[in-house]
């Protein structure tokens, strides 16, 4: 796929997120070709996410784990497989049809698409900061309204809310592992408390 039909498809996805996920599933991806966009979308994105703490804030006072692209792969490897994971189990257990290959591929996905997002928010905050915080905002809520309409095409519902609140459930239940998960890497030493500070 060229940059430019993945830059509309990125596009149509926010216009219409349920299109965009039966754009997805209608692929057939099965377990090995989602495992390996679930892993190199974890890298390129935990790479952007150090260069843009980097450009926005400087090395004082940033969080270890944003000067450690290769740590932080492996936590958002590790966080958007359980993301995934949660997905395809809890949508099951309400009655929905999804697949996890589905839902992983969907999460790939919906990752791509907000790594981009995140690339124009940048852009948007080197330039005008005070628009940038706003189109974080804006960022938040879209971010909620793709991810609810993704689930709901993977598993067959129609009530929105009731994905929304099973979203808010299961970030909640990821926020605590992920708060274990550093916690197990910073007493091995993996990662360190924080970044350099300025005297």
């Amino acid at each position: 796929m060229t940059f430019e039909r993945l830059l509309l498809a990125g596009l149509a996805t926010l216009q219409d997120p349920r299109k965009g996920a039966r754009a997805v599933i209608e692929q057939g991806f099965d377990m090995r070709a989602s495992w390996t966009g679930l892993l190199l979308i974890s890298i390129v994105s935990a790479l952007l996410s150090s260069v843009t703490v980097l450009a926005l804030t400087g090395e004082a006072g940033v969080p270890a784990l944003l000067l450690q692209p290769f740590a932080l792969a492996a936590v958002q490897f590790v966080a958007l497989a359980i993301a995934a994971l949660l997905v395809f189990v809890i949508g099951r257990q309400f009655g929905g049809t999804g697949s996890l290959a589905d839902a992983t591929a969907l999460i790939v996905w919906f990752e791509v698409v907000f790594t981009a997002i995140q690339v124009l928010q940048v852009l948007i905050s080197l330039a005008l900061p005070t628009l940038g915080i706003s189109f974080g905002l804006f960022t938040v809520l879209i971010f909620f309204w793709v991810l609810c309409h993704f689930i709901a095409e993977l598993h067959g519902f129609q009530a929105i809310w009731k994905v929304l609140l099973g979203v808010l459930a299961s970030g909640f239940a990821v926020s605590l592992i992920l708060a274990l998960i550093l916690i197990v890497l910073q007493s091995a030493g993996i990662i360190t408390g924080a970044g350099p500070t300025n005297a």
